[in-house]
């Protein structure tokens, strides 16, 4: 279905004005699009190196549809590689201090949910479905017996290219998915998942091996 008029121009309003606030905070401005109810908020020293394109609640409708908010902490980078990302409605990305998110030429689905304190990369051609959570840190400590336990810390994640992660997956901190695999629904990962691999369960397993996907 086309886009109606009022609702691209609505676009390009909205766009406008945030590449306005935004100002020097965003590199290659232009290669920003927005929707309605989108929201970044960027603290000092943060930037956006937008490298490709970037369209963010691309697929939120005038009167439907959940914001997304996208927040880069201080000294932070979000950076968008060659090629065109689409993050869609409902999205809920936050790059803490010092961190970097890097994201190729893919498309993340609706309600993604990340959460960078280090380092995650997601490639190029990845599906990422609904309601996946991707983060790279434990954030709080476990306290036993009134004795705080050592903390794992955060540990960068990759997604590599042409991976598909199904509804529902979460990605945990030091996990690698290699080229070409596919993340069962309602996967919890946990450990590295090689190339070309299926994966499923709690906490996800290689279920099958050798395999590859298409759109």
């Amino acid at each position: 279905m086309a886009m109606d008029k009022s609702f691209s121009n609505q676009s390009k309003y909205e766009t406008r004005i945030l590449r306005q606030k935004l100002g020097e905070k965003l590199i290659n401005p232009d290669n920003l699009t927005v929707f309605k109810h989108t929201c970044i908020c960027m603290e000092d020293d943060a930037l956006m190196v937008l490298n490709g394109g970037l369209q963010v609640n691309a697929n939120c409708l005038e009167d439907y549809g959940k914001p997304s908010v996208i927040t880069i902490g201080k000294n932070s980078v979000f950076t968008v590689t060659p090629g065109s990302a689409k993050i869609c409605y409902g999205a809920d990305i936050a790059v803490f201090k010092d961190a970097g998110l890097t994201v190729g030429s893919s498309f993340i689905n609706t309600e993604v949910l990340i959460r960078c304190a280090k380092s995650i990369t997601i490639g190029n051609d990845c599906v990422i479905s609904h309601r996946v959570v991707i983060n790279d840190s434990d954030m709080h400590s476990l306290i036993e017996d009134g004795r705080v336990l050592p903390r794992y810390g955060t540990k960068g994640i990759v997604i590599e290219d042409h991976v598909w992660i199904g509804v529902n997956v979460t990605i945990l901190k030091d996990v690698t998915i290699g080229e070409g695999s596919m993340i069962a629904a309602g996967a919890v990962v946990t450990k590295d998942i090689p190339a070309h691999c299926l994966a499923a369960g709690v906490p996800a397993k290689v279920i099958k091996t050798g395999i590859d996907w298409e759109k």
